[in-house]
């Protein structure tokens, strides 16, 4: 945790404490070695006593102060070591910052009040313009929410890792496969196509067979059977709201039905998915992102899977927008 890393200035002080008796201990090591070989040692004071008052030869004080300045040197090259390398973790704090505030906190000790951290110019050119610029740990995350850009760039890095190749012959792969995930899609989407379809109709349909005095003539004389109202002899003598009055007799039981039956239907969903019991959505993606694993086995399963288990987007013609490429 470089935040619990000390001060270079603490540092300083800390290796100076606990170096600097060991080099008053070693020159006076030294100088006491120096004076038993010179067989001086027995005149004078004994080595076991502190430096003060010890009576030293010129030549062994040069040499005394040439070892303390020789070790004084190392020690600074250590505390200018120490420090680039507390710089050095410092700076990788600040470029892991996830957002200004952190990046604030980085470079000072605390938050200093102040105006609002903004974005700098420096901030602007690092940051990324397309999903495939993104570190490994914030596509994870993005996958993990659902983001499918982020699963199909984490697709194409499994791929690259798996296969040995790059960026963009892995999106050749990813296209095989794609090509492979969409072999049942008309008939997997057939359901919404005929829903869609079918609340399109029926939308029209009953607007027509309520309001419109053509339609609702033909139906109310063909199907339901009713004639028209006291003292009208064609349905053109009718208002619009007079047509509504006259149809809603057999036209409001239709309708409550049909709407009472899509209510139950809609309770039942929720209740399935309180029961963690899929409906058919999630069925239908668990059993394609099963087959399109299963096919590939060399690859992640998990990553492959949260891939798969999505439907490309369709245009206003009903036919579907395949992205073959993630260059988006």
């Amino acid at each position: 945790d470089v935040s619990a890393f000390p001060h270079p200035a603490v540092c300083l002080m800390v290796l100076g404490k606990r170096w600097l008796p060991t080099v008053t201990h070693q020159a006076w090591s030294l100088a006491c070695r120096l004076r038993y070989q010179s067989g001086t040692s027995s005149a004078g004071p004994t080595c076991t006593s502190t430096p003060q008052g010890a009576g030293l030869t010129s030549s062994e004080i040069q040499t005394i102060l040439r070892v303390a300045a020789e070790e004084r040197a190392e020690l600074r090259a250590q505390l200018a070591q120490l420090s680039q390398d507390v710089r050095a973790l410092r700076d990788v704090k600040v470029l892991g910052a996830r957002n200004l505030l952190e990046r604030q906190m980085a470079l000072k000790d605390a938050l200093l009040e102040g105006p609002e951290p903004r974005p700098t110019r420096a901030i602007a050119l690092d940051s990324p313009s397309h999903i495939c610029q993104m570190d490994n740990t914030s596509l994870a995350e993005l996958a993990e929410h659902g983001h499918h850009a982020a699963h199909v760039e984490r697709l194409l890095r499994e791929i690259m890792k798996v296969d040995g190749i790059e960026w963009e012959a892995a999106q050749e792969v990813l296209a095989q496969m794609d090509s492979y995930n969409e072999r049942f899609y008309w008939l997997e989407s057939l359901p919404y196509r005929i829903g869609i379809s079918a609340a399109f109709v029926c939308g029209i349909g009953g607007y027509l067979m309520v309001f419109n005095p053509q339609v609702a003539f033909a139906f109310g004389i063909g199907v339901a059977h009713e004639e028209l109202p006291d003292g009208v002899a064609d349905i053109s003598e009718m208002t619009v709201y007079q047509v509504g009055s006259w149809t809603w007799g057999w036209m409001e039981p239709l309708i409550g039905t049909g709407s009472f039956i899509l209510l139950c239907l809609q309770f039942m969903r929720a209740q399935m998915q309180k029961m963690n019991m899929s409906p058919y959505t999630e069925a239908m993606l668990r059993f394609r992102a099963n087959r399109c694993a299963d096919r590939f086995p060399q690859y992640d399963r998990k990553t492959v899977r949260q891939w798969a288990k999505h439907l490309p987007q369709v245009g206003h013609d009903f036919f579907p927008t395949y992205r073959r490429y993630a260059r988006w």
